[in-house]
């Protein structure tokens, strides 16, 4: 189609599958099972200033998750056990690496009605992550010649996180609703514990009608990897970021439209240094607006459909710009 066709040792394909399970043991209780398994391949001819050889990849992505739901008076509990696990394998010339992630979850969630202008939120949970890297590089990266020097690669980095949060949903007049969270968790790594509040409020103009404004606090942990002492760095800390949302809504039978505007705010951001390490150096701004349009229903109108419109403007520190910086000074 494009006038040039790729020379393939194994021509791209792939492939993915999905088996769900349930059992109702109770009325109001069962157990479900969901498995996700994907993967894909290719290899094909590479001209290199260095080597001239076969590009090979291949990729597999599993999800294994086993989740228990029960309802008892006004409450609603979840449990869950899942497993995810990714791995890769890239090879040409004197390249060839075989990253995985593998991530251990289990989970409980919990709702239900204190009076009736009260509804809460609450769980745990726990997650092992666990970040490995087998194989070879180039000691130049130029150079993927098969004869050349490499360096060894055999590395695995795991972290262990444990978080809880709640969160209470109060009815504060016949017009507004107002929440109240907390969510806090610890990083093995890092040493690390974080508690981030967040609220909102909710206004009903009409049935239909209401505008909302958030504001909350989130953290996000470095991957394990970053962690390890030869090109990452041990004192890595969670990054942080503050998000200012307001917006308004309409919603009708046949009529969907929502309109949200956004501030977000970054810091500690992960970067790397001149020196090819990584340190929590970066921060970034974002704005922006998002508008759904959305009409009419299936079967029940002769014409239905959405729309949908972003416009977003951010600023981050890239590492070149530390490099830059250094240079100048």
């Amino acid at each position: 189609m494009n006038g040039s066709r790729g020379n393939f040792d194994v021509p791209p394909d792939g492939f993915d599958g999905n088996l769900s399970l349930i059992w109702k043991y109770a009325p109001q209780a069962q157990v479900k099972l969901f498995s996700f398994v994907s993967g894909d391949r290719i290899g094909v001819h590479t001209d290199e200033p260095s080597f001239a050889g076969i590009y090979a990849s291949h990729e597999l992505n599993r999800l294994h998750n086993i989740q228990w739901t029960s309802t008892t008076g006004r409450w609603l509990v979840k449990g869950s056990l899942s497993l995810n696990q990714f791995e890769t394998e890239q090879e040409l010339g004197s390249f060839h690496v075989k990253p995985s992630d593998i991530s251990y979850k289990v989970r409980f969630d919990a709702d239900g009605d204190l009076d009736d202008r009260h509804h809460l939120f609450f769980g745990v949970e726990g997650e092992k992550m666990v970040n490995r890297f087998e194989g070879t590089v180039p000691v130049n990266p130029m150079v993927l010649d098969p004869a050349a020097d490499t360096f060894l690669l055999d590395e695995e980095q795991s972290a262990v996180r444990v978080g809880v949060y709640a969160e209470l949903e109060s009815r504060v007049s016949q017009r507004m609703t107002a929440n109240f969270g907390i969510r806090s968790d610890h990083h093995g790594l890092a040493h690390q514990a974080i508690v981030d509040p967040r609220v909102s409020l909710r206004y009903d103009i009409s049935k239909e009608t209401n505008v909302r404004l958030g504001w909350g606090i989130y953290h996000q942990f470095p991957q394990p990897y970053l962690y390890n002492a030869m090109t990452g760095d041990p004192d890595l800390s969670a990054q942080r970021s503050q998000h200012l949302i307001a917006g308004v809504e309409y919603s009708s039978e046949l009529v969907q439209c929502r309109m949200e505007a956004y501030r977000k705010t970054y810091a500690q951001l992960v970067l790397r240094t001149v020196s090819s390490h990584y340190a929590n150096m970066g921060d970034g701004i974002a704005s922006g607006i998002d508008v759904f349009l959305k009409y009419g229903g299936f079967l029940r109108t002769p014409v239905s459909g959405w729309i949908s419109y972003s416009y977003i403007h951010a600023r981050r520190l890239q590492a070149r710009d530390l490099a830059t910086t250094i240079v100048y000074e």
